[in-house]
């Protein structure tokens, strides 16, 4: 199961699936960390061995799922009829889920287990800082220590893009809901953790997804 697993993700990662991707991670830390027990106990592993390991793994799991992008600012007329709906479910039984799980029982799923207790401190105060802080006004100031400290990092540099989207998608929607209007200039300097050429780009295509309203 977690050879099936670690297959599935990297798929989930490659096609831009990163909640599923996310949503196999988890199976593989839950398996490991079973099985990582069952050796220390059995006196085949010390558990600062088991430890070291499962806080490499706890922390691909927690970026995973902080790539996932935020939800849609409100549900489309005839959800039930989206044709992509099937799909998802299909892929959901791939994780082993009988729904379409949500972004949000993925983030709830890390605070309610141990995951936390072995990701390192940096890692900690980055998901805090995006799912319950979140100041947008000192967000780059806040998040480039956090990115630079992933870029540093071979095993985590892969999540770096997916998370400045999903950190810029939800500085957006928070902006929308105080602002009617912005100059480019001033956005800018909010997100200067982009290009504003990929900023722009983003924009665009969460507009096309329903996850942000935005007008030019």
């Amino acid at each position: 199961m977690l050879n099936y697993y670690d297959k599935i993700s990297q798929v989930f990662w490659v096609s831009d699936n990163y909640l599923f991707h996310a949503c196999a991670m988890q199976r593989i830390y839950n398996l490991t960390e079973r099985q990582l027990l069952r050796k220390v106990n059995k006196g085949e592993l010390s558990r600062e061995g088991a430890d070291k390991s499962l806080e490499m793994l706890a922390s691909k799991v927690l970026l995973g799922a902080l790539a996932v992008p935020p939800p849609p600012v409100k549900s489309l007329d005839g959800e039930d009829m989206d044709p992509e709906k099937q799909k998802y479910q299909r892929m959901a039984a791939l994780v082993g889920y009988q729904t379409v799980p949500q972004r949000k029982s993925v983030i709830n799923d890390i605070m309610g287990k141990n995951v936390m207790s072995y990701v390192p401190k940096e890692l900690a105060d980055l998901f805090n800082f995006v799912e319950t802080e979140f100041d947008p006004l000192n967000l780059s100031k806040r998040v480039k220590p956090w990115f630079d400290a992933i870029d540093k990092k071979p095993e985590l540099a892969k999540y770096l893009q997916a998370l400045k989207h999903g950190v810029l998608l939800k500085l957006v929607q928070q902006l929308s809901q105080v602002y009617q209007t912005m100059r480019i200039s001033d956005f800018a300097k909010l997100a200067d953790f982009l290009s504003l050429h990929d900023c722009e780009k983003l924009i665009v295509r969460a507009v096309s997804l329903n996850q942000v309203s935005f007008y030019l």
